[in-house]
Order: C-alpha cells, then sequence, then structure tokens
C-alpha cells in the first residue's frame, strides 16, 4: 500500500489553520499532503515513522513535518482496545508551504535562522523544555483574525529555531511526483514499518518493488544510502532504544520484542548502532547521560 496523499484544499480557506485533536488514538495511516504540519503531543505515547526515521512520542513533544513527507502515527496498543478511555489529543498546525519561502526570511536580520529553513523540508522533534509557552501560543492563535496568524505563525517558527532539534527523514526521499518506482518504494517502505518486528524477506520487498532482488538491493541503497539490512536493524534498534528508556523490561525480552531471534545478535548490532551495549545504555540512562533522542 502506497503513502496516501491528504488533500486539504477543501478543509483549509486560508493559508494557515489550527485544530485541537481529541481521539480515541491516533489513525494508523501512512500519509503526506503537501501542507507543513507542526504538532504538539498532548495525550497518549507511540511511536511515529517520519519518512525513514522512527521516533517515539510522549505528551509535550513537538514536530515538524515538511511539505510532503510521508508519515504515521501508531499508538501503544492499549490505546486500540474498545474498553480503554484513554485519548490521543494534539494541538496541529498546518500551513502552505509557501510561507517558508517568504522573503522576510531572506532578509539579513533573519539569517540566523537559516539554518532551520534549510531542514524545514524533511522532519524536525524538538528537545525543548518550553511546551507549555509554545503549547499558550498555539492556543492564542484559535482567537486571532487570518493575518494575525500568519505574522504570529513566523514568530513561532523563531521560537523553535531556536530550541534543540533533531532531523529525521533525510534518508528517505520526500515524495514528488507520482511515478511506478517511487509507488512501489512506498510499498515497500510501508511492509518494513508494519513488519520489523518480524523476519524481512529480501524476496518479499524485491516482489513488493517489481524488481529482482539484486537490483532492488542497489536501487534501495542509492535512495536511502544504507542497505536494506541496516534499515531494518536501525528500526529495530531505534525501537529498542525506546522500550529501555521505560526501564520497564529486561534486555533479554527487549532483544525478542525488538525483533531479533538471539541475544548475541541483538547485543552485536545494538554495539554497532549505538555504540553503546545495551547493559552501558542503561547504566548511562539511571546515570542521566542518555536521553530519549539519543538514536
Amino acid at each position: 500500500m502506497k503513502a496516501q496523499f491528504v488533500n486539504r484544499t477543501n478543509k483549509i480557506s486560508s493559508t494557515l489553520s489550527e485544530q485541537a485533536h481529541s481521539f480515541p488514538h491516533f489513525f494508523k495511516v501512512w500519509h503526506y499532503h503537501t501542507e507543513v504540519e507542526i504538532i504538539l503531543i498532548k495525550k497518549s505515547t507511540g511511536v511515529v515513522f517520519l519518512g525513514n526515521d522512527m521516533k517515539r512520542f510522549q505528551p509535550g513533544d513537538i514536530f515538524f513535518i515538511g511539505s510532503n513527507v510521508p508519515h504515521m502515527w501508531q499508538n501503544d496498543q492499549q490505546y486500540y482496545k474498545s474498553s480503554t478511555a484513554l485519548k490521543a489529543e494534539s494541538l496541529v498546525i498546518h500551513f502552505d508551504k509557501s510561507l517558508l519561502g517568504s522573503d522576510i526570511f531572506r532578509l539579513p536580520e533573519a539569517i540566523e535562522v537559516g539554518p532551520f529553513l534549510k531542514n524545514t523540508q524533511y522532519a524536525i522533534k524538538f528537545n525543548s523544555n518550553k511546551t507549555a509557552k509554545f503549547e499558550e501560543d498555539i492556543r492564542a492563535m484559535f482567537k486571532m483574525g487570518n493575518f494575525e496568524k500568519v505574522t504570529f505563525l513566523l514568530k513561532l517558527l523563531f521560537s523553535l529555531s531556536k530550541e534543540e532539534y533533531e532531523v529525521l527523514g533525510k534518508g528517505c526521499k520526500v515524495i514528488g511526483l507520482e511515478t511506478e518506482a517511487s509507488n512501489n518504494m512506498d510499498k515497500v517502505y510501508d511492509y518494513i514499518y508494519c513488519n520489523f518486528k518480524e523476519n524481512i524477506a529480501l524476496d518479499r520487498l524485491a516482489e513488493l518493488a517489481c524488481m529482482n532482488k539484486s537490483s532492488f538491493c542497489r536501487y534501495f541503497k542509492k535512495m536511502n544510502h544504507k542497505t536494506v539490512s541496516r534499515f531494518v536493524n536501525e528500526l529495530r534498534i531505534g525501537y529498542a532504544c525506546q522500550l529501555l528508556q521505560e526501564q520497564k523490561y529486561s534486555i533479554t525480552s527487549i532483544c525478542y520484542e525488538s525483533g531479533f531471534y538471539n541475544i548475541s545478535n541483538f547485543n552485536r548490532q545494538f554495539r554497532n548502532i549505538m555504540k553503546a551495549s545495551p547493559s552501558d545504555y542503561v547504566m548511562n540512562l539511571k546515570r542521566g547521560e542518555s536521553k530519549i533522542d539519543d538514536y
């Protein structure tokens, strides 16, 4: 299944819109849209897939998702149970990507936001301790007129550019014009994201891409700057890191939950990607030296 295009032109009558969402869970759909998105997570936990990256999300997290960047929000399993009273809540801003090309950002006074603007074609996770202030700012936009919203958004973007942030999805091709090859690769990414905990056969991925195995491996590495096995292992180790950070599970159980079939391979891949063993990673967590965004 390829990433679904979400057409928001009928939903937005101005350059930007802001919404407060409250659902039993976020909708687990691999999708993209031309509008840029800023989302502040109010309630719920889970994993977000951004291009070819995966990050755990929790209340207080702020994400920026560039135009046409494929993404999917997947809550933890308890949010999908019919008996649960849990809610997934967020504050979301969507705005036309043309605002990021505004001449105001080309002024000499705006040169300091240049590095941030270069990364807005991708996805960004902010590491901020000012979530309450940003929530207050976003809620204030609900009461503003359209022009005031635009000027306030520019101020918000400037404030966010001053925060620590991590750029995500760089290794994944941002969707542009639909082609048969890109549609087939969307099927591949979707299959990997949905099955990374299971054994993933190259033959199956090549079949989804409508290529022979050797051609697929070359094409995948060209598109992602890494091999298929490295791509899958990074997803698995990223997920393992999120579980380790919760400090609720043993390393052995996390090994199997993350898609590895023996502890020695898990330890080897973990050390290769994280430059530390799982036990050292946990020790650093307890000392406060590892954070949720180390991966």
